[in-house]
């Protein structure tokens, strides 16, 4: 009997090394995709030299986004096609679009290695003509905040009433966009007929989004725009309900109109997954 113990309390030492081996290397493991995420999007900012020059323009006290001098930022990676950032959050960052594959920023970083945080990247559906009313923008919910990590700040009424501007530039057009809603989401509900609306490509189908946001958004954010003015949705992971999904949905209120590089299929995927690192 003392020899199966002591069998059992070697196996169990055994395995409980094993355990602290496996969860310290996992750690580690996400602590390097952190660095090297930290340090690809580092490369980005230098790249980009951003000048945060703004001025205030119109009754709503909208900030005029000032067009990035984009061509580093292409001699680094053909795949940008915009910028995106959010005052009062960490969402400062280029937005990406890779015609031959469509997901390859969800993945991959600024530096096309292999990426857990991968980078804010627009949907295949989204081409460039007056078509794409609703563009549409992916990113992680990263632990750290990274990415669209921060957009659980806008669930806060308090928050999304003091932050509603969000600035989406392409390489050509400037654009300032005001809170619309805020919507969590299973990913079970995402139905055909709701991706389909979310497009907005037809006045119908537009108006039946605005009305579907007006009726299920968490708060009345006090904004609603009218066809044919366009949107921005930001989504991403929401890790209150199981395989949730955070939609963060603006209307144009400053910018020329919406041009993009990327020439892709109007098919719609949403094959947006949860990002591994939690």
């Amino acid at each position: 009997m003392k020899k199966i113990r002591g069998i059992l309390r070697c196996v169990v030492a055994v395995f409980s090394v094993w355990a602290c081996l496996r969860c310290g290397r996992q750690y580690l493991e996400s602590v390097g995709e952190y660095r090297r995420g930290e340090e690809d999007l580092a490369r980005v900012y230098a790249a980009a030299k951003t000048q945060r020059k703004e001025e205030k323009t119109g009754p709503e006290g909208a900030v005029k986004p000032l067009i990035p001098d984009y061509a580093p930022l292409l001699a680094e990676n053909e795949d940008v096609t915009g910028w995106l950032r959010i005052e009062g959050l960490t969402v400062d960052y280029p937005v990406m679009c890779r015609p031959s594959d469509p997901d390859f920023y969800l993945n991959h970083g600024f530096d096309k290695a292999p990426s857990a945080y991968g980078m804010v990247y627009m949907e295949a559906a989204c081409v460039r003509d007056a078509e794409c009313r609703n563009v549409l923008l992916y990113g992680h919910h990263m632990k750290n905040g990274a990415m669209f990590g921060a957009l659980d700040e806008y669930i806060s009424p308090e928050f999304g009433r003091a932050h509603p501007l969000i600035r989406f530039d392409t390489l050509e057009t400037p654009g300032v966009y005001r809170l619309v809603a805020v919507l969590c989401r299973p990913a079970g509900e995402l139905t055909e007929e709701f991706t389909k609306q979310l497009l907005a490509e037809t006045k119908e189908e537009y108006e039946a989004f605005i009305k579907y946001v007006s009726e299920e958004r968490l708060y009345d954010t006090g904004f609603l725009p009218e066809w044919p003015k366009r949107l921005v949705t930001l989504m991403t992971c929401e890790y209150t309900r199981p395989d949730g999904r955070l939609f963060v949905i603006a209307g144009e209120i400053e910018g020329a109109g919406f041009r993009s590089r990327c020439q892709l299929s109007k098919k719609i995927t949403l094959q947006f997954t949860a990002n591994t690192i939690k």
